[in-house]
């Protein structure tokens, strides 16, 4: 302000309200620094304590996978053990044997785990592990700046899902003690990753004939080799485009499934027959007769164990027809499919194993994915689709995959 020639400068008091506001301008840009190096510094840490969680989960669901063969109990033992020895925020990982480590079924068509609870975890083809540090476990990973802002600590979590594919050395059809095939029969191989509507046309020769015994046939074919056992008489009356070879010794059948029931899915008994178009839940089920008059199909993945004859008027399809969804294991000297020899029309999608059933089928018979029976007959028409998808080629042993 001029006045008179002279400049007068502010009062100290607008000085010091200046110099108040200037306060308050600070406090709050250091408050928001200390914000931002809070995101910085603590969410670093954070970032890194979830990757360290999710090496250990990858660890211990791998392991408790690989502990299926031997049993749940091998298995969750397995899964908490790996995850200890892994180390997160430098401390060991611990996890709940109870609530961390879960047993289910994987299904690979819809990238889905689920659950089995009681017995029916003795059927789990996947380990699915949870590491976490949360605050209602005593140990969130805390925070050092972030405290100015209210947070002392953050949960974090990660979850690892791993499959169990046991070891086979089946890569097709396989009838231990001899098959017959009479009038048109075929056998080939697809990927039901692909297409689930294999068709002679287009099938492959990736799958195999097994047996002990004598393959005899009437106008039949095999798209692929035939692998004989080494006293079996031959393969007659089949053309094969593959090679023949003989195994050094006898094929062994493949042990069968411990019988051991448990309540089946929507209380089903277990004489059971399908009449109609009948869908069931997935899950693991046990059945001293299984009998389809009609179609038969479930909503996930499933396990059938019967312990007893298996009858088919009709079909029995997997979810989504792929053959990996449906294991069907038949424990003793029973048939399989065809109790009368009078069976037409019936559709099977599915990976079978019967190792002491006669499997029977007459008119029109449509196998999609894997069969090792006792012993096979079939009858005007039947065609056998093995599913590379199944594995088997070669031998291949037990493997473990992360899935998810």
């Amino acid at each position: 302000m001029h006045r008179c020639g002279y400049t007068f400068l502010p009062s100290p008091r607008g000085w010091r309200s200046r110099r108040g506001s200037s306060l308050v301008y600070l406090t709050v840009a250091m408050v928001a620094l200390l914000g931002f190096a809070s995101l910085a510094v603590d969410l670093g840490r954070v970032q890194l304590v979830r990757g360290e969680l999710q090496l250990a989960a990858d660890a211990a669901a791998r392991h408790g996978a690989a502990g299926l063969s031997t049993g749940v109990s091998t298995a969750r033992s397995n899964a908490v053990n790996a995850a200890h020895d892994n180390n997160a925020d430098g401390s060991p990982v611990v996890v709940d044997p109870d609530a961390d480590v879960e047993f289910g079924a994987w299904n690979d068509s819809t990238k889905t785990f689920t659950v089995l609870t009681g017995a029916a975890q003795s059927g789990a083809d996947a380990v699915r592990v949870t590491a976490r540090r949360t605050a209602a476990g005593g140990n969130a990973v805390p925070l050092l700046l972030a405290r100015v802002v209210g947070r002392t600590s953050c949960d974090v979590r990660a979850t690892s899902i791993a499959r169990y594919n046991p070891a086979t050395s089946i890569a097709g059809i396989e009838g231990l003690n001899g098959i017959t095939m009479s009038n048109n029969a075929f056998v080939g191989s697809y990927n039901s990753a692909m297409t689930t509507t294999p068709a002679e046309a287009s099938a492959t020769a990736v799958g195999n004939l097994y047996s002990n015994g004598a393959i005899v046939g009437s106008g039949g074919d095999v798209e692929g080799g035939v692998v004989l056992g080494p006293s079996a008489p031959g393969v007659v009356g089949i053309s094969v485009s593959g090679t023949t070879t003989r195994a050094a010794s006898p094929l062994a059948p493949p042990a069968e499934m411990t019988w051991s029931p448990a309540p089946n899915p929507n209380g089903l008994p277990q004489n059971y027959t399908a009449s109609g178009n009948v869908t069931l839940p997935a899950g693991i089920y046990w059945f001293t007769s299984l009998t389809v008059n009609g179609s038969l199909t479930y909503s996930g993945p499933a396990t059938v164990v019967i312990n007893g004859p298996v009858e088919i008027n009709g079909a029995l399809r997997a979810y989504n027809l792929i053959p990996a969804n449906l294991r069907v294991y038949q424990i003793g000297n029973y048939t399989f499919a065809d109790s009368d020899s009078n069976g037409n029309n019936i559709d099977i999608v599915a990976d079978v194993s019967a190792p002491s059933a006669h499997f029977m089928a007459k008119n029109s018979l449509l196998l999609r994915g894997r069969l090792v029976a006792g012993s096979i007959e079939v009858k005007n028409n039947a065609d056998f689709f093995y599913d590379v998808g199944l594995g088997g080629a070669g031998g291949n042993g037990s493997k473990v995959v992360t899935v998810r």
